[in-house]
C-alpha cells in the first residue's frame, strides 16, 4: 500500500497520456512526471504534497483538480506545462518559487484565503490578466509576476507585509 510516488518514476515518458493514481497515494516525488509531454489526464484530488519539477514540461496538461488537503507544491512543479487555469486550496500556505513559471496558457488562478506566501518567479511568464490576493497573503517574492504581459489588474490587501525586489 504505497502512499507516495517515488522521484522520477515516469520521467521522460513522452507517450504517457493518462494516469490513474490510487486514493491512498498522497505524495508525488521530484520529477515524477517530468517531460511527460502528452500527459493530459491525471486526478490529483487526494494528493497532499507534490514535489519539485513533478509536472514540468507536461505541455498537454491543461487542467488539474488539486486536493483540498494540499499542503505543499514544490518549486517548478508545473513550470512550462499547458495549464490554463488553477484553483489553489485554502490548505496551501505557500506557492513555491517558479511553481507555475512559463505556463504560457495560464490565464486564471484562484488564490484561496489561507495562502501566506507567493515565491519568487512563481507566476512568471503566464497569461494572467488579473490577480486578487487573499487577505492572508503576507509575502510576494521577487519577480513573482514578471513577464505577465496580459496582467491588467492586481488587488493587494492590508495584510501584505513584504514585496521582495532583489
Amino acid at each position: 500500500d504505497a502512499t507516495s510516488l517515488p522521484a522520477s518514476t515516469f520521467n521522460g515518458k513522452k507517450r504517457l497520456t493518462r494516469v490513474v493514481l490510487p486514493e491512498a497515494l498522497t505524495a508525488i516525488g521530484d520529477n515524477a512526471f517530468y517531460e511527460c509531454r502528452h500527459l493530459s489526464d491525471i486526478d490529483l484530488s487526494h494528493v497532499q504534497t507534490i514535489d519539485y519539477n513533478a509536472f514540468t514540461y507536461c505541455y498537454a496538461l491543461k487542467r488539474v483538480d488539486l486536493s483540498e488537503q494540499l499542503t505543499s507544491l514544490g518549486s517548478y512543479v508545473f513550470a512550462y506545462s499547458g495549464l490554463e487555469s488553477v484553483s489553489l486550496p485554502a490548505s496551501l500556505k505557500a506557492v513555491s518559487s517558479q511553481a507555475f513559471s512559463n505556463c504560457a496558457s495560464l490565464s486564471r488562478v484562484e488564490l484561496a484565503e489561507g495562502l501566506e506566501t507567493i515565491g519568487y518567479n512563481a507566476f512568471e511568464g503566464t497569461a494572467l490578466a488579473e490577480i486578487q490576493c487573499p487577505a492572508s497573503l503576507r509575502t510576494i517574492g521577487n519577480d513573482a509576476f514578471a513577464y505577465c504581459n496580459d496582467l491588467t489588474a492586481v488587488q493587494l490587501n492590508e495584510g501584505l507585509t513584504t514585496i521582495d525586489n532583489d
